[in-house]
């Protein structure tokens, strides 16, 4: 079984979308050591943080104010979870 990898997506717009599905669906392409979990949302809008964790499936929405401090702190990745890229053949 694979390990939780849980998530926290800044944000609601296109691209927290286009994550959220991915995050959704990459296992349905990948055999991965680590499975996704969509655990939280934080925006400037509270409703629409709700309604968008509700519709994606998140655990939770919650409003926020989104600093640059925060958002170094959240998107900070463990070393050991990044690869560098394949050259081409």
């Amino acid at each position: 079984m694979s390990k939780p990898l849980n998530i926290g997506m800044i944000g609601y717009g296109f691209m927290g979308r286009a994550h959220s599905n991915a995050y959704r669906k990459v296992s349905n392409f990948f055999d991965l050591e680590y499975r996704p979990v969509l655990k939280s949302v934080c925006a400037r809008s509270a409703d629409k943080a709700k309604a968008f964790a509700d519709k994606w499936g998140y655990e939770s929405g919650a409003k926020t104010s989104i600093s640059s401090t925060s958002v170094r702190r959240t998107t900070r990745t463990r070393t050991s979870l990044w690869r560098p890229p394949r050259p081409a053949r």
